[in-house]
């Protein structure tokens, strides 16, 4: 039985973002990834967030990223191993597309960093290549100060405004 599970999450900045800004660059240490005054680094053995600033100021420190939660527990679902990364998509609409597996191979999947005229779009994939299903929760974790207004969107419902103790 296999399922895939997506999110999608947009993460959207209060300043304008002026045409052509949207871009993807690999870097000796990850990738930088920029909406306008939005630049989001992640490094290359885990596509880990590793930084997020607006405007060259960084916003915060410490790490983030795509995180796997057993949905009945709330516990952690092992580690993630990063499997492959690279640009996909056109000038005009890059993606920076990592793939990764559970350690134990059960679960296996990719997330697409799409830069925006508005912000940055995620899309997390989750395949459960194992025999059993498993209720699953993905989280987006940032390394940013809630309290500076930021939002995020579900690509659903309405966009919800980030609070201290969101959970995504």
């Amino acid at each position: 039985m296999r399922k895939a599970l997506v999110l999608a999450v947009l993460m959207a900045v209060w300043t304008p973002t002026v045409f052509g800004q949207a871009a993807i660059r690999e870097e000796a240490a990850g990738w930088a990834i920029r909406a306008g005054p939005l630049v989001v680094e992640l490094d290359r053995d885990a596509a880990r967030v590793v930084s997020v600033r607006v405007g060259g100021k960084r916003l915060a420190s410490g790490t983030g990223g795509v995180h796997l939660y057993d949905g009945k527990t709330r516990k952690a679902v092992g580690s993630l191993v990063a499997a492959e990364s690279g640009v996909v998509g056109t000038h005009e609409s890059p993606a920076l597309r990592v793939g990764w597996a559970a350690a134990d191979g059960a679960l296996k999947g990719r997330h697409e960093v799409h830069p925006e005229a508005s912000g940055i779009r995620w899309r997390v994939t989750v395949e459960n290549a194992g025999d059993q299903p498993q209720w699953l929760e993905v989280r987006l974790g940032l390394p940013i100060d809630p309290q500076r207004g930021w939002q995020y969107w579900d690509g659903r419902n309405a966009p919800v405004k980030v609070e201290p103790n969101s959970r995504l």
